[in-house]
Parts: C-alpha cells; sequence; structure tokens
C-alpha cells in the first residue's frame, strides 16, 4: 500500500507539473501573438502615413552660392586664315568675384518624385593661355538651364537633368576683341552646346517651410562660342559643393 500510495503521490506530481508548464506556453503564446499583431498594426499605420506622404503635392523654391572645380579638358580655337589653337584647357572658376556663381531652382514635388527647372551660372576663366590668346573667359555665364527629374530615398535627394548652354563668351584672340554686343537681343548670349546634370542633396529643416540644403553636383557640357572671326569648342566637367536655403511655396 505504502508503494501504491507513492506511485499515486508521483502521478499527481506529474499532473501538476505538466498542467503549469501547459499553462505557462499558452500564456506565452499569447503574448506573442499580442506582440505580433500590435507590431503588424504599427506597420500597417506607417504604411497608411508613407502613402499619404506619396500623395503630397508641393513647390520649392531654393537658391545656391558653391565652390565648383573644372576638370582640365580639351580647348580648339579656330580662326579664319589662321591655324587652330589646341590645347589642354585649365579653367578657374572664380565663384566669389562678380558676376557670382550661383544655382536657383523650381521644383514641383508629388510624393518623392519631382520636376525641376534649374539654371546654373558657371563661369570659366583660361588660366594658361597660349601666347595667341590674350584672353579667353565665359565669365558672364556658361550658364546651365537644365530640366531634371527628381527622387527622394530615405533622407537623400538624388536628381539627374538635360538641357542647353547659353553662354556669354569673351575672348581678344591674336589681338582681335570679339564684340560682346551681338547674340541673343545683342546682350552677348549665345545657345552653344548641351548640357547634363547629376546631383545628391540633402535637406536640414530650418522652421517651417524653410530649410538649408547641402548638394553636391557634377555636370558635363560641350559649348561651341564665337570669337573674332572663328569660334572655340570646348568641353567643361564640372564638379560643384554648393549650399543654399529652399522654401516650401504652396502644399496642395
Amino acid at each position: 500500500m505504502k508503494i501504491i500510495s507513492n506511485y499515486i503521490r508521483i502521478i499527481f506530481f506529474l499532473f501538476f507539473t505538466a498542467n503549469y508548464i501547459a499553462q505557462e506556453n499558452i500564456q506565452s503564446q499569447i503574448k506573442r501573438i499580442d506582440y505580433q499583431l500590435n507590431k503588424k498594426t504599427e506597420f500597417q499605420y506607417r504604411d497608411q502615413n508613407l502613402n499619404t506622404n506619396k500623395n503630397d503635392k508641393e513647390l520649392r523654391i531654393e537658391g545656391f552660392i558653391g565652390f565648383p572645380y573644372n576638370l582640365p579638358l580639351p580647348l580648339t580655337i579656330s580662326q579664319s586664315g589662321e591655324p587652330d589653337i589646341n590645347l589642354t584647357a585649365f579653367f578657374a572658376s572664380k565663384p566669389f568675384e562678380i558676376p557670382i556663381y550661383w544655382v536657383w531652382r523650381i521644383s514641383y514635388w508629388e510624393g518623392r518624385n519631382s520636376w525641376e527647372l534649374e539654371a546654373i551660372h558657371h563661369k570659366l576663366f583660361l588660366k594658361n593661355n597660349p601666347q595667341e590668346v590674350q584672353e579667353f573667359s565665359v565669365s558672364h555665364g556658361l550658364n546651365l538651364i537644365t530640366i531634371n527629374r527628381g527622387w527622394q530615398f530615405k533622407d537623400f535627394i538624388f536628381r539627374a537633368g538635360a538641357g542647353i548652354v547659353l553662354a556669354h563668351p569673351e575672348s581678344i584672340v591674336r589681338n582681335k576683341k570679339f564684340s560682346e554686343d551681338s547674340g541673343i537681343f545683342n546682350w552677348g548670349y549665345y545657345i552653344s552646346g548641351p548640357t547634363i546634370n547629376v546631383a545628391i542633396a540633402k535637406n536640414f529643416i530650418i522652421i517651417n517651410s524653410f530649410y538649408a540644403i547641402c548638394e553636391m553636383k557634377i555636370n558635363l557640357s560641350f559649348a561651341s562660342v564665337p570669337i573674332y572671326d572663328g569660334n572655340a569648342d570646348l568641353y567643361n566637367i564640372a564638379f560643384q559643393l554648393n549650399f543654399g536655403l529652399g522654401f516650401s511655396l504652396l502644399k496642395f
């Protein structure tokens, strides 16, 4: 009888132990399901917010100053009755001398994508003038006017675009000065070639609709500009580090 009694005690002990473990497992499973449901609800809420942001529409205006660097590239100067002048041109930009280097941009955002109109007032001053070239510059603007497409990915904005070079050349070649009173409206500007614009930027909110911008960009351009009795063909690859301010004008 004593042995049977001990067996009964062991059976009851195992039964209550198994029951306790089963209850603990059930509680653990319930907590895990609740956690997963809460996370799923949270993610759905975030997704709804993201979907709302994707439908936002906005008009922005931005302006910059910056620091351009020009790669040395070929320059060919052709003048009637004279041999061509070929050299690898080293151009300075002098961004803070009047007229200064600037960029402005108007962009229409729909969610995380944009269409943009951008103008860059780039400048070129030849540093390694050959003997025949007393002066060669595009100081009132190797103006780059582009239509861009923008994409926001996380905290960064990527943009790419293409457009035209609107150049204002100034030159004295073989002591012959080119007149600046010609071109479009006799203002000295010429549509001179194509350009490509690629950039990455990050915005920093200041207050309400105002924000600061840091942007790195690269422009690849070709321009054929007139000189006295001829023309000059130049290539330009410009790396630029720009800082600016932006304003969200309209949200709808």
